[in-house]
């Protein structure tokens, strides 16, 4: 499924973040922190921080969910939605410098070499950057264990429940490797 075909239906689906999460965020950041949201989807994560006080703009390269994400942030007016993928987004006045850059279920689709050098950009000194999933613990279903037989045929040795370590050659390490923060 594409994102967008039915985005509706994939915000019905999606489950949101522990309240607890967005707390700790809050306590980092401040109630009155300006947010620059990567991959806002439907603003699952985004409607939290809004409720929570904090401003900001989504960022979400697809059409349908941003139109989503705009009906759940109506109601929170220091808020909006921008369609653009993040590499290329343009920043309006007062978008940065920002307290926070989040993305909650997304990162992983910003082109790494870019990514982390965006949004230190777009921080202040001092800024905040929150990158976070939900990851469900193995139940046995029956759906489980055959996609968990699939990966076994065709990825041997990968899981369906993956961890990010920050090991040499890891996922984070090869995300990072010749980024320079400095200015």
């Amino acid at each position: 499924m594409v994102f967008g075909e039915d985005a509706a239906g994939y915000d019905a689906a999606r489950p949101t973040y522990p309240g607890e999460l967005v707390d700790r965020l809050v306590e980092l950041v401040g109630t009155d922190a300006r947010v620059i949201d990567v991959g806002t989807g439907t603003a699952k994560s985004t409607r939290l921080l809004a409720q929570r006080g904090m401003t900001g703009v989504g960022v979400e390269p697809d059409p349908a969910m941003a139109a989503v994400a705009r009906e759940h942030l109506a109601p929170h007016p220091g808020w909006r939605v921008e369609v653009s993928d993040f590499e290329w987004w343009r920043p309006s006045d007062g978008d940065a410098p920002a307290d926070l850059v989040s993305s909650s279920q997304a990162w992983h689709w910003v082109h790494p070499q870019v990514g982390l050098w965006r949004a230190h950009r777009l921080l202040r000194p001092g800024g905040w950057m929150a990158v976070f999933w939900n990851f469900s613990e193995p139940d046995g279903h029956p759906v489980e264990a055959a996609i968990g037989a699939a990966y076994d045929e065709h990825l041997p040795g990968d899981t369906m429940f993956p961890t990010i370590a920050f090991e040499q050659g890891s996922p984070f390490e090869a995300a990072v490797d010749g980024v320079s923060f400095e200015e």
